[in-house]
Parts: C-alpha cells; structure tokens; sequence
C-alpha cells in the first residue's frame, strides 16, 4: 500500500506541473500560480503617452492639499508641475479616476491593488487574474484617460474649467490663468471664495476690503497660501488686524499676522495686540503680541527700546499707556506748545 500511495502521489505531481506547463503555453500574458506554491495571482496593465512632468497616486482615505474637489483630494495625491496637473484633471478625468478608486478601496470587481500615474504612463496592478478581453476593455479606459488628460493648449484647457461645479476647482484655476481678464470676470462668480481669490490675484485692494468676514475667512481656509501671500504684500493692516481679532486660521495664522504687524503695523495694531494678548493668557501668541508691541512702538517713535509713543509728539495718532493699562490716542502738537522742559531727540 505504501509504494502504491507514493506512486499517487508522483503521478499527482506530474499531472499538476503537466496542466500548469499547458495553461502557460496557453496563455502567455497571464501570471500563474505555481502549483505547489500559493501565490495571488495579479494582472498588471500598462498605457503611455499622458503628461510625463506630473505624477497622480491613489491613496488612503485621507485629505490634502489638491485641485478644491474635496472628494477627488482625498484620493488622490498630485505632484510635479501644478498648473499641468490641475489641467489635466477636468471633470470627466476625476470622475473616471474616482471610479477605479472603488475597485482599489471599495467591493468592486475586479479589485486593484495599486494605481498610479507616473512618468507618462498609467499603471494599475490587480489582484486577480484578467481573462484577454477583460484586459482589452481596461486598457480601452486606460487610453481614453491618457487621451483625457492630454491637452495640446493647457491654457485654453484652463479656460473651460472656469466652469467646474467645484469652486474650489474653479479658484485652483484662476491663479493659473494667465489672461488678466478671464480672472476679472470671476469677481462675479456665485461663490464668494472664488471672488475672494479673484480680488486677491488681481490686488484689488477695493474690493478685498469689500468682503465680510466669513468670506475672508473662507479665503484663508481653502486658499491659505495665496491668501496670505497677497495680504502680506497688499500690506493691508485692516485685514490682517481683522484675522486676530476673529481668531481666522488658528495661532498659525495668528502668529504669522503679528510677524507682519511687527514689520509695518501702525498705533492702530498696538491697541488690537495689547487686547487680543489679554485674551490669549500668556502663551506663544502673547509673547509675541508683546514683541510686536515694542518694536511698532519704537520704530514708530524713532528710538529703539522705547515703549511709549506719548513722548513722539509730531506723529497724528501717538499712543500711550493710560492709568488702567490701556491705550490712549494722544493728540498731535508742535513741540514749542508742548508743557515741560524739552528731551533731546535720538542721535542720528
């Protein structure tokens, strides 16, 4: 019995590597399990010809900085030359790239493993093997993505997609816009976060100032870096003081605010500081509150150290400390009607 159960066995063997052996002449392009090993079997389609200067990864469930479509970010993580990539990522594009996002996260079949597009080229890797004509029908979706994403001029590509739904999209667009005017008609877009994006691009200084607080706000949420870019250039004090007194965008955004006030703010910051730093109780944002308080001070007053504008008697609007701690606008007067003997000014 027991030579006649290893001839079994051998004959087993034979008869295993014998189907493989058939199944692999068969069928060149698939990848096949070893009959004694268990290995998943996948399927790895390829297609070229896409933009080669970006790169679109999928991704864990997880959100980013990316083109404003808020579903489409949190699958996707883009790289490479951003004016590119946000063309090449109309409507049609992310939403076919959401569809094979299910078959990488979801229950769809058949499943994937990972999907990328690098250095021109789209790849996707399955779980499972796929029969000759299921692989033609996903490289036909491959080529029609590749075919999509191409544009012969991105700038009229970026023309269309003024009109996406998303309006997170449509700001993401118009910094890349290089016609002046194409930008000057989204001051009249229906959101206020593009039209806010708008002013900014254009340093339109009235109409930035025209917006409430929500939709600063809301600028500064969705678009922080161009955002504060431009505010810090503009040099508006108004706004930056109004980005304290509101807390918008956290002590990042605060701290960056007194670093400017520090450079070029007013009498006018020095009564906001000194009451938003009551507020925040000591910590780093009332520390530097403080510094920025002494250096508007002595800058403004001319005298290094010096942390009363009182003694500065020729500047409209000097500031001093009253008896309770707070600020008072002192008024402006030659200094031969000043009471008092004369202090020399600063050495220059």
């Amino acid at each position: 019995m027991s030579s006649f159960a290893d001839l079994s066995a051998i004959f087993g063997v034979v008869i295993a590597y014998a189907l493989y052996s058939w199944q692999k002449a068969a069928n060149p392009g698939r990848r096949f399990a070893s009959p004694l090993v268990d290995v998943p079997q996948q399927t790895v389609l390829t297609k070229g010809g896409g933009p080669r200067m970006i790169s679109i990864v999928a991704t864990p469930d997880q959100e980013r900085d990316g083109i404003g479509d808020p579903v489409f970010d949190r699958f996707f993580l883009m790289e490479g030359d951003r004016r590119l990539w946000i063309a090449a990522l109309p409507l049609a594009v992310r939403q076919e790239l959401q569809g094979l996002h299910g078959h990488l996260t979801g229950d769809r079949r058949p499943k994937i493993a990972d999907l990328r597009f690098e250095g021109g080229e789209f790849r996707i890797t399955f779980q499972s093997y796929l029969t000759p004509s299921e692989s033609a029908v996903w490289l036909h979706r491959l080529d029609l993505l590749v075919r999509a994403m191409n544009t012969p001029d991105v700038e009229s590509r970026l023309f269309a997609m003024l009109g996406d739904p998303y309006p997170g999209v449509r700001a993401s667009v118009l910094w890349k816009i290089k016609d002046r005017s194409r930008v000057q008609a989204m001051l009249t877009d229906r959101d206020p976060a593009v039209r806010m994006q708008a002013a900014l691009k254009l340093r339109d200084r009235t109409a930035i100032l025209a917006f409430s607080d929500e939709d600063l706000f809301a600028a500064v949420m969705q678009f922080r870096e161009h955002t504060l870019q431009t505010l810090g250039e503009l040099h508006e004090e108004s706004l930056l003081l109004r980005l304290l007194e509101r807390g918008m965008g956290g002590p990042s955004v605060g701290l960056w605010a007194i670093e400017r006030l520090k450079q070029w703010g007013t009498a006018a910051s020095v009564a906001v500081l000194q009451r938003r730093s009551q507020a925040w109780f000591g910590g780093e944002l009332a520390v530097e509150a403080g510094r920025a308080i002494a250096e508007i001070q002595s800058r403004l007053s001319g005298s290094p150290g010096m942390v009363s504008l009182s003694e500065t008697p020729l500047l409209e609007g000097a500031v001093s400390e009253g008896e309770q701690g707070g600020l008072t606008v002192v008024e402006s007067k030659p200094v031969d009607q000043l009471s008092g003997p004369r202090r020399p000014g600063p050495v220059r």
